[in-house]
């Protein structure tokens, strides 16, 4: 039995006479793969994330009631949305999803008065181009 590989010339398939052999795999500390790196080879655009894990995450932007209110009617007059869905790879920071859901929304024209969001979304940068 002779072991080789196939490689493709002139419009023929030719078998090599050079035999295979197996490449070394070393496997790298976790704290050594970034996060970036394909975690799974059917699923190139997964990511992972030390505390989120590996796959994907939701960016979800949603209107609410302000309503400190007792008044039970004027809380269900308020009218709650889901105005914007993102879903990226796990490994993209939260600060990169805050002005995409803005634009999307202001091309919605369904942009919000006031902003509420964890301090994840909140740089410098951010907080500038959110006030225009």
């Amino acid at each position: 039995m002779r072991t080789g590989w196939l490689t493709f010339h002139d419009r023929k398939w030719l078998t090599s006479k050079r035999p295979l052999t197996p490449a070394a795999v070393e496997v790298k500390p976790p704290k050594e793969v970034p996060s970036d790196s394909l975690q799974n080879p059917f699923d190139p655009d997964a990511g992972y994330s030390g505390h989120k894990g590996q796959g994907y995450q939701a960016q979800v932007m949603e209107t609410y009631c302000d309503c400190d209110s007792d008044n039970e009617s004027l809380r269900a007059k308020t009218l709650n949305l889901i105005t914007h869905v993102e879903v990226e790879s796990a490994c993209i920071g939260d600060v990169h999803a805050l002005i995409p859901a803005l634009d999307s929304t202001k091309e919605r024209e369904l942009a919000p008065a006031e902003l509420l969001a964890d301090s994840l979304y909140g740089s410098d940068g951010n907080c500038e181009k959110a006030q225009e």
